[in-house]
């Protein structure tokens, strides 16, 4: 890619992010996340329900076939019912 075409390119990017900064509501285009934003789920109290997900390599972001999930209460403590999928 020649030089003067490689900066073209850069100033249409540019053009591009600063017209889409305009669009945004300053309180959109500056929000950070909250600062007591958990990182994790939180546990919730014994209920019925049904978990459906996907399994994703860590590196790779790529789904994991035949994969298997065990869910577990953090007390260790052992379950009624298997939920080994």
């Amino acid at each position: 890619m020649s030089t003067n075409r490689f900066r073209h390119l850069l100033q249409r990017v540019i053009a591009l992010l600063v017209t889409l900064s305009m669009l945004l509501p300053p309180e959109l285009a500056l929000a950070a996340p909250p600062a007591n934003a958990p990182s994790a789920p939180t546990a919730q109290s014994a209920a019925r329900g049904l978990v459906i997900g996907e399994v994703y390599h860590d590196a790779t972001s790529l789904p994991l076939a035949f994969s298997s999930v065990t869910c577990a209460p953090a007390s260790g403590a052992p379950l009624s019912a298997a939920v080994a999928t």
